[in-house]
Parts: C-alpha cells; structure tokens; sequence
C-alpha cells in the first residue's frame, strides 16, 4: 500500500536540521552520526534529505505499524543514495485522526 495522500506529506524541517543530522543535539548526535557515516550527510545536507524522504513517502510501498492515540502509524524504508554512499532509510509517518494527511515523526537509518 501507499502511505494515504502522501502527495500532501509534512516534514518539519527543524526536524532534520535541528535533531537528525545535528551533531551538537543531545540525543540526535547519534543519528547525525550514521547519516554521516553510512551516507556522507552533514547538516548542510537537510534539504537533500527531506527530498528523498518526500520522495520515498510518495513512491514506495508503506507498511501500517500501529494505531496510538493519535493516529496511525506507518512505516516507509527505502535505498537513499547520498554524497558518501548507500544506506536503507527507515522512516515513521502518522496520518492523526483529525487530519488526513501524513507527517513525519522518525528517519534513521538501518545498518
């Protein structure tokens, strides 16, 4: 199945900038550091991964994970190519019961 209306996907890019691939977070560093690493991804670099994360909600196959109490859950991995090399990206999405459109909550990658 396609993750629902992913032609409407939200990433939040403070996300991605200010925890994903932020080696100075506290608790992002240690994803910054396998974006590093596995892809060659530095915090400059955000931009080119919320592309190929919208990309991937868009055009490959979502997996339903679970309902919580504030939506459902779905789960998206695909092959991102970055600058650095190749790596399985896991990403997390909620469509919340009063919208109907996903959001991203999670994106690491799988070694």
């Amino acid at each position: 199945m396609r993750l629902p209306n992913a032609d409407r996907a939200v990433i939040d890019d403070a996300k991605l900038r200010d925890y994903a691939l932020n080696l100075a977070h506290k608790h992002g560093r240690n994803k910054a550091k396998l974006f590093h690493r596995l892809l060659g991804l530095s915090l400059a670099d955000w931009p080119f991964l919320k592309a190929a994360i919208l990309n991937a909600a868009q055009t490959e196959e979502a997996a339903p994970v679970r309902r919580n109490a504030f939506g459902q859950i779905y789960r998206v991995d695909f092959a991102c190519v970055g600058p650095g090399g190749t790596a399985v990206l896991r990403s997390g999405w909620i469509v919340r019961d009063d919208e109907d459109f996903p959001r991203l909550v999670t994106c690491y990658p799988l070694e």
